[in-house]
């Protein structure tokens, strides 16, 4: 079994302190700058699989592991839905 400490954001989730969770299926992979904020922002612009986007998604540097269930409702709760891309 692989432990990871990691990172609980949010008020609701463990007052945000650092604690040992095994890593398995209910543990994200989440964006430090939300994927929805940076396709509207800038992605949509230049397409799913542009060059730019493809470096934000590979970008190690913007992920971080956090519990599943969490980074979902965060996600949620920011009310952003993806601009639809209209290929040019």
């Amino acid at each position: 079994m692989e432990f990871c400490r990691l990172v609980v954001f949010g008020a609701g989730a463990n007052g945000g302190r650092r604690q040992w969770y095994l890593i398995d299926q209910s543990v994200d992979m989440a964006h430090f700058v939300p994927a929805a904020i940076y396709w509207n922002e800038i992605g949509y612009d230049t397409g799913p699989r542009s060059t730019d986007v493809r470096a934000f998604m590979n970008d190690s540097s913007n992920y971080t592991f956090q519990i599943g269930s969490i980074n979902r409702s965060e996600g949620a709760a920011m009310g952003i839905q993806y601009r639809a891309y209209i290929k040019n």
